[in-house]
C-alpha cells in the first residue's frame, strides 16, 4: 500500500500492547511483568548502540523500547495494586470494614435469575483502609462491590465506609477482590466540590429528558454524558444486536462532535487556530469529567481526538503517529486496557476512520462523471466512516458473538446523520438545565427526537429476519474474518479497473461461496413461529423454550460436539434469556462452554442436588461433569444458581416450575435421579421436561404431574433419559401428553430408545418423535393446535 501515513509509533505501540496482554491473560506477576520490561529494554538499547540503521532492525529496536516503556509503568502499577492484605484476605472471605472511594457508575447488573425481584449494581471502589481480622492497614487497592438498589445513585468520587464480606475476582482485570455489601452506603464525604458541580449538570440533564417517551428518556443521557441508568431492556438488547450499542455510551464520536463544536465556536469568536486548539482540548477535559473518566471515557476522549486530527482538523499525517501515541499513553495509564475488547474496538474503529474512510472517499468520487463539490466529497466520507470502522472491527466483533450481522452496517449508516444533533443538543441542555430548568424542558426535545430516531433504527433493524449469519467459533472464525477484511481493504483497489466484465466476474466469484454459506430457504430453518424445539445435539439433551421474538430459554446443553449454537442459530435465538442444567452428565453440560462464549452475561442454573459419585453403569456420555462445569462457569467468571422445589424461571409470558428432586435417592443412578423436572407453562405450549430421571424419581412425582395435568392438559413431554427402558409407566400415563420428544443419537451403542419406552408412550396415546430420525424436532403453531415439524 502507497502509505501516506507514518505507522511506525503505532506499530510499536501494537507490539508493546500484545506483549502486555499476553503477560495479563497468563497472570503474570509484577515481578514478571518488569523482568519482561527489563529483557525489552535491553534489546532495544543492544540494537541501538549495534550502529545498523536497516529499517527492520530500528523498527525491532523502537518496538523492544516502547514496550519497555508499557511493560514498566504496568509493572509498576500491578505491583502497587496488588499490596497489602486483601486478596488473601479475599481467599478467606473474610468480613470487614473498608474505607472506599468511589471510581466508576454503578453499573445495573443482569438479574441474578430471570425471576430474581432485585436489581444488584456493581460499583468500581478503590479501598483505602481494610479494618478486618483483628488488623487495620492503609491500601491503596481497585475492589469492585455488590449491591442492592441503594447503591445506584452513590456519588462518584465519595469516601464511604462499608461493611461487606470479601470474595476472590475471578474476572480478569484491575481489581483485586469482590466486595459483597452488607447494607447500603455510608457515605463518610461527598465528591469533590468540582465533581458535585459536575454532577449537577448531569442531574439537571435526566430531570428535563423526565417528559420524553420511554426510548429517548433513556437514551438522551446515555448518548450525551454515558448515564445509561434510564435505558429501557429492550432497547438495550436490539442496539447490542444491532451493533449499535457504541451510541448508548460515550464514544470516540461523541468527543469528536464536542471538539468540532467547540472548535467552530471559538473560530467563530476570532480565536486564533491555536488558542482555539487549546480552549477546545479544555473543553472536552471538562467534557470527560462531566461523563466521569472511567477509562472506557479516557479512552473515547483520546481516539476521538485522534479522529479528528485525521478528518475535520487537516492533519491526516499526524493521524497514526497520534493513534499510537494514544495507545501507548492510555496502556501506561491502565495497563488492563490491553486485555478490553472495548480497547481494541476503540483503537481499531480509529485506525479505519483516519487511514481507510478518506481514501475510500477520494476513490469513489475521483471516478464519479463530474468533478464532486467539497460538500460532496465530504458527505461521502461521512457515510464511510461507519463502514471503515465496522470493516477494522469485524474480526474482534466475530470472536465475542460468533455471528456477523447483516444488518449493523446500514443501521449504524442510517443512525449517524442523528447522533451529532442529538448529542449538540444535548449539550445545550446540559448547560441550561441549572440555570432554566423550564427552558431546559422545551429544548430537550430536539435532542429527543433525533435520538427517538436512532431508537426506531436499532428496533426496526433487530427485527429484520435474518438480519445475522452465524460464523465459525473459535480461531477459524477469526482467520476467516481476517482474510475477509484483507478483501475488503485492498480488494476495492483492482476492481474499478476491471470494467463491466470485471465487476460481474467478481460478483460471480462472491456469490459462489454465499450460495454454499447461506442456506437454501426453508431447509434447516426454524419455522418463524416455533415455540419449543429439542435441538439435535446427537446422543444428549438440549432443548429450547421460546420467551420473545429472537430469544429463549435453554435447558442443557448437549455434549461438547453437539453443536448445541447451530441449535440457537437455526431457531434465531440471538439471546439466551437463561441456561438450565438439568443435571451433571457429559451429555446434557459439555456444550456450555460454547454458549459462554457466545453469550457471556447469561446465567446458569443446576439442580441443587449436585455432589455424587458418578454411576458405574453408562458410558462416556455419563460421565460425571460436576467438576468440568464447575471450571467452564470459573472461567467465564460465573457461579451456577441452585434450584430447588418451589422454585420457578419466569421470562415474560414462559414459567418453569420445578418439580424435583425433592430428596436424594441412592437407587438407581443418584446423578440421573437428581435430574431437574420442569413444568414449563406458555401461552401457547404446556410442557413436561424429564432430564434423565429414572424409574424411582419418576414415580416420586406422579402425584404433582397428575395434579398439574388436571389444571391443564400436557400438551408434550420431553421423554427421560434418551428412551431408556428403565421408565415409569405410571408417571406417562399422569402425564398423558400428545406428543413425546426424544433426543436420542443416531446409531447410538446404548439402542435408545428401547422398544418397552415405544411401547409404553404407544399405551399412553403419545405419538413418538425422535431427534436421531428427523433432526431438530419444531413445536409450532397450526390454528388453536400444535404440530410438530420435523427439520428432516
Amino acid at each position: 500500500m502507497r502509505s501516506e501515513h507514518d505507522l511506525r509509533l503505532l506499530g510499536a505501540a501494537c507490539c508493546g500492547w500484545g506483549v502486555l496482554a499476553v503477560l495479563l491473560a497468563l497472570r503474570a506477576s509484577a515481578t514478571e511483568v518488569l523482568v519482561v520490561a527489563l529483557a525489552a529494554a535491553a534489546l532495544g538499547g543492544a540494537l541501538f548502540l549495534s550502529r545498523v540503521r536497516r529499517a527492520l532492525v530500528v523498527g525491532v529496536a523502537f518496538c523492544a523500547v516502547v514496550t519497555a516503556l508499557i511493560a514498566t509503568a504496568a509493572g509498576g502499577q500491578l505491583a502497587h495494586q496488588r499490596q497489602g492484605p486483601l486478596a488473601e484476605l479475599a481467599a478467606e472471605r473474610a468480613s470487614g470494614t473498608f474505607e472506599a472511594v468511589v471510581t466508576g457508575q454503578p453499573r445495573a447488573l443482569e438479574p441474578k435469575g430471570p425471576g430474581a425481584a432485585e436489581t444488584r449494581y456493581l460499583v468500581p471502589l478503590t479501598v483505602h483502609r481494610v479494618q478486618a481480622r483483628g488488623t487495620r492497614v492503609d491500601v491503596a487497592t481497585p475492589v469492585v462491590l455488590i449491591g442492592d438498589g441503594r447503591w445506584r445513585t452513590v456519588p462518584w468520587r465519595a469516601r464511604l465506609d462499608v461493611k461487606a464480606r470479601l470474595a476472590p475476582s475471578e474476572r480478569l482485570g484491575s481489581a483485586q477482590a469482590l466486595l459483597v455489601a452488607r447494607g447500603g452506603p455510608h457515605v463518610l464525604d461527598g465528591s469533590p466540590p468540582v465533581i458535585a458541580q459536575l454532577e449537577v449538570l448531569r442531574r439537571g440533564l435526566s430531570h428535563a429528558a423526565r417528559n420524553l417517551p420511554d426510548d429517548p428518556r433513556g437514551l438522551v443521557p446515555a448518548l450525551v454524558v454515558g448515564d445509561v441508568a434510564a435505558i429501557p431492556t429492550e432497547l438495550n438488547d436490539d442496539m447490542s444486536v444491532t451493533g449499535m450499542s457504541h451510541l448508548n455510551a460515550v464514544s470516540g464520536s461523541n468527543v469528536t462532535i464536542v471538539l468540532v463544536a467547540a472548535s467552530w465556536c471559538l473560530s467563530w469568536c476570532g480565536l486564533r487556530r491555536r488558542a482555539r486548539t487549546m480552549l477546545a482540548l479544555l473543553v472536552v477535559l471538562l467534557y470527560v469529567l462531566v461523563c466521569h473518566p472511567d477509562p472506557s471515557v479516557v479512552r473515547a476522549g483520546a481516539m476521538g481526538i485522534v479522529g479528528l486530527l485525521g478528518t475535520s482538523w487537516g492533519r491526516p499525517k499526524a493521524a497514526c503517529p497520534a493513534l499510537g501515541a494514544a495507545v501507548t499513553l492510555l496502556l501506561m495509564w491502565d495497563p488492563w486496557l490491553a486485555v478490553s475488547a472495548g480497547f481494541a474496538l476503540s483503537a481499531l474503529a480509529t485506525l479505519g476512520l483516519v487511514v481507510f474512510a478518506k481514501r475510500w472517499a477520494n476513490a469513489l468520487t475521483e471516478r464519479l462523471p463530474q468533478t464532486p463539490s467539497s460538500k460532496l466529497t465530504h458527505a461521502i466520507e461521512l457515510c464511510l466512516i461507519p463502514v471503515a470502522a465496522q470493516a477494522l472491527c469485524l474480526p474482534i466483533l466475530v470472536a465475542l458473538s460468533g455471528a456477523v450481522s447483516l444488518v449493523s452496517l446500514p443501521a449504524n449508516v442510517l443512525a449517524e446523520p442523528f447522533v451529532a444533533p442529538a448529542t449538540l443538543a444535548g449539550m445545550v441542555v446540559l448547560l441550561v438545565a441549572p440555570l432554566v430548568p423550564a427552558l431546559a424542558d422545551l429544548l430537550v426535545w430536539a435532542s429527543g427526537l433525533p435520538a427517538w430516531a436512532i431508537s426506531t433504527i436499532a428496533h426496526v433493524a433487530a427485527s429484520v429476519p435474518g438480519g445475522s449469519l452465524p460464523w465459525p467459533s473459535g480461531a477459524p472464525g477469526i482467520v476467516l474474518a481476517v482474510i475477509l477484511l484483507a478483501a475488503l481493504l485492498f480488494g476495492w483497489r483492482i476492481v474499478p479497473w476491471l470494467g463491466l466484465r470485471g465487476w460481474a466476474s467478481v460478483t460471480l466469484v462472491a456469490l459462489v461461496p454465499a450460495a454454499l454459506w447461506l442456506p437454501i430457504p426453508g431447509e434447516g430453518r426454524a419455522d418463524p413461529g416455533w415455540l419449543y424445539a429439542q435441538c439435535d445435539v446427537g446422543q444428549g439433551d438440549a432443548a429450547l423454550v421460546r420467551t420473545g421474538e429472537q430469544a429463549a430459554i435453554l435447558v442443557d446443553t448437549g455434549p461438547e460436539e453437539g453443536d448445541v449454537t447451530g441449535c440457537l442459530d437455526r431457531h434465531g435465538v440471538t439471546r439466551v434469556d437463561a441456561v438450565v442444567l438439568t443435571h451433571l452428565h457429559a451429555d446434557h453440560v459439555d456444550g456450555l462452554g460454547a454458549v459462554l462464549e457466545r453469550q457471556p452475561s447469561v446465567e446458569v442454573f443446576v439442580t441443587w442436588l449436585t455432589s455424587h459419585s458418578s454411576s458405574p453403569r453408562g458410558g462416556r456420555g455419563e460421565r460425571d461433569a460436576d467438576a468440568q462445569t464447575t471450571q467452564v462457569l470459573r472461567r467465564h467468571g460465573k457461579v451456577a444458581q441452585r434450584l430447588a422445589p418451589g422454585q420457578q424461571i419466569r421470562v415474560g409470558d414462559a414459567v418453569l416450575d420445578v418439580l424435583w428432586p425433592r430428596r436424594a435417592l441412592a437407587a438407581g443412578s443418584p446423578v440421573n435421579n437428581a435430574s431437574l423436572v420442569l413444568d414449563v407453562a406458555t401461552p401457547s405450549v404446556h410442557a413436561l421436561m424429564l432430564g434423565d430421571v429414572e424409574r424411582e424419581a419418576q414415580a416420586a412425582c406422579i402425584g404433582e404431574v397428575t395434579r398439574r395435568a388436571a389444571s391443564r392438559p400436557y400438551d408434550l413431554v420431553k421423554v427421560a433419559h434418551h428412551g431408556s427402558a428403565n421408565q415409569s409407566a405410571g408417571l406417562y400415563r399422569a402425564a398423558s401428553a400428545r406428543v413425546g420428544l426424544i433426543g436420542v443419537g443416531e446409531g447410538n451403542d446404548y439402542g435408545h430408545p428401547k422398544e418397552s419406552l415405544l411401547s409404553l408412550l404407544a399405551q399412553s396415546g403419545t405419538a413418538v418423535y425422535r431427534t436421531d430420525l428427523s433432526g431438530d424436532l419444531d413445536v409450532v403453531p397450526v390454528g388453536r393446535s400444535l404440530t410438530v415439524e420435523p427439520q428432516r
